[in-house]
């Protein structure tokens, strides 16, 4: 499938979508700045963590691998403060790679025999980007994330290849393993200072520092609504940011877990 025409990502639209630019947060863009600082972060990780102490099972358990399989996944959600402000840490995944190649995304990939979801998350980080646990003040778990399998009425491009278009997510906290699906769990770390990062060639072909408030910009995001021909709707969500990413979009699952990173601040803010 060719790259979109203004993007250097292939994005797999059916022809019926239209897109609706509503970003959730608008309404609250000038207290997001305002507010965006250390200590938010800091509220916003005891908000998470309490959200999941009452949950049937904890990823942060050392040793839990409660309904782990063949399609579960985790990823790190980095954030660091660098001259007073705040940065996210995304990836470009190597062009040559099987699964979504090209693609902006987080570090992380799939959990081995008996690891859990955030043992796995460190690894493969630590794997792809040189991300320490020495240089991480602070975990917390942001979410369970869904994506289907290769399907062929989910491929408006009928290829039979291996590569899992992102299309429909689904977050879920209720169940870890969904038949034809992936299942992905998402952790924000907030980092010490500013690591040296050493991408691995091999995966990662770049990696980004996007200041998060940049992501709040309202001409910077949207979401597009696909319909399928079995009658099911999929809403997608997409953010660009052309002064660090160039061309490149996030878009599919990564802008879904920015999308639940930044409800998450929206529900932080001070009254």
């Amino acid at each position: 499938m060719a790259a979109d025409a203004l993007y250097n990502q292939s994005i797999p639209r059916p022809k019926d979508h239209y897109v609706r630019v509503v970003p959730k947060w608008t309404g609250h863009l000038y207290e997001l700045k305002k507010h965006l600082d250390t200590d938010m972060l800091l509220r916003v990780s005891d908000k998470l963590t309490s959200d999941v102490k009452s949950a049937s099972w904890r990823a942060q358990d050392e040793g839990n691998t409660i309904l782990v399989d063949d399609n579960s996944y985790a990823v790190v959600v980095p954030l660091v403060l660098i001259d007073e402000e705040i940065f996210i840490v995304l990836t470009k995944r190597a062009g040559h790679m099987e699964a979504d190649p090209g693609h902006v995304a987080f570090p992380g990939g799939k959990l081995e025999s008996g690891e859990n979801f955030l043992a796995a998350a460190l690894r493969e980080t630590y794997e792809e980007i040189g991300l320490d646990r020495k240089d991480i003040e602070r975990t917390a778990f942001l979410g369970v994330f869904e994506r289907p399998l290769s399907e062929a009425q989910r491929n408006p491009s009928g290829s039979t290849s291996k590569r899992t278009p992102d299309t429909a997510f689904i977050e879920d906290n209720s169940r870890l393993s969904v038949h034809g699906k992936q299942t992905i769990a998402a952790f924000m770390t907030l980092l010490k200072c500013l690591p040296d990062f050493k991408p691995n060639l091999s995966e990662v072909e770049k990696i980004f520092l996007l200041p998060l408030a940049d992501l709040l910009e309202e001409d910077l995001a949207w979401d597009e609504i696909w319909s399928w021909p079995d009658g099911s709707k999929s809403e997608i969500h997409f953010f660009s940011e052309p002064k660090v990413l160039g061309r490149d979009l996030i878009w599919g699952l990564t802008a879904r877990i920015v999308t639940e990173l930044l409800a998450v601040l929206v529900d932080c803010l001070e009254v």
